[in-house]
């Protein structure tokens, strides 16, 4: 498992009006007391087996919980949601106080005492933003034409 285990959409549309807005809060990494005991919610599509029919199907499935611990150093927080089998790569996230939700993380892990997750830091987030940045303007996909 790497520690740094997701992927990020930049939409060239903003899709607000059409499809309400979802946003990100990457929390620098000496300001994890905002996301201590925070209550999170783990989303996702796993894979559901009907042996039955002898198929496979995929469904929405949510779980929440709480963030019990942070560890910048690798890159991660701990929850205590009981996600289920097959939410690997699902957002973590929360409702913020303007009602919104926002991205913290993405789970990659559960055992039974507690689930594991990538943390979205604001450095890597600002590592990840401006590599992309920079590589759109190189291959002139940028039309604002600034870093």
């Amino acid at each position: 498992m790497t520690t740094h285990d997701y992927a990020i959409l930049i939409l060239k549309k903003s899709m607000g009006q059409e499809t309400g807005y979802f946003g990100l809060h990457a929390v620098a990494a000496g300001e994890e007391g905002l996301l201590e005991d925070k209550e999170i919610y783990v989303r996702g599509y796993p894979e559901i087996e009907m042996k039955e029919e002898n198929l496979v199907r995929f469904e929405q499935w949510e779980t929440k919980g709480r963030v019990v611990e942070l560890d910048g150093k690798k890159g991660l927080f701990y929850h205590s949601s009981n996600a289920y089998p097959g939410l690997d790569g699902s957002a973590v996230y929360y409702r913020n106080d303007k009602n919104s939700f926002c991205v913290i993380g993405v789970h990659v892990d559960n055992n039974k005492d507690t689930s594991k997750a990538c943390w979205i830091t604001k450095e890597e987030w600002q590592k990840f933003y401006r590599r992309e940045k920079c590589e759109s303007i190189i291959q002139s996909k940028n039309d604002e034409n600034d870093i």
